[in-house]
């Protein structure tokens, strides 16, 4: 179902949840490098943007004492905000992308995890 965003109806679509998702703010009390969670704006004009859409979330530690174990989930995350990654989520979940922003601020929290 088209809704309107602005000025504009906009049919659901994944790109419309990814450009609401990239144009709402940090959640309060997420730092937004470790702490990606969003406060979806679904009072959004941005152009394109179909406010109604579900986020999750992945938590992993910060540091992990084993490295096996802190590798594997190094893997396992950057493969999941890979291009190969978001292709797969899409076409075996219809997920939405999480886009170049917000694929670039999980990768660079992904690389902050101490691993030993």
């Amino acid at each position: 179902m088209s809704i309107k965003v602005g000025t504009s109806f906009v049919a659901p679509s994944t790109e419309g949840a990814a450009i609401a998702v990239a144009n709402s703010p940090v959640a309060e009390g997420a730092n937004g490098k470790f702490d990606l969670a969003y406060k979806l704006d679904r009072k959004t004009t941005a152009a394109g943007a179909y406010p109604l859409a579900l986020v999750s979330y992945h938590i992993v530690c910060a540091h992990y004492a084993d490295a096996k174990a802190g590798n594997l989930v190094i893997g396992f995350e950057k493969y999941i905000v890979s291009s190969a990654g978001q292709e797969l989520a899409a076409s075996a979940a219809g997920s939405a992308p999480i886009g170049d922003k917000v694929g670039a601020l999980a990768l660079a929290s992904v690389d902050s995890i101490k691993v030993g």
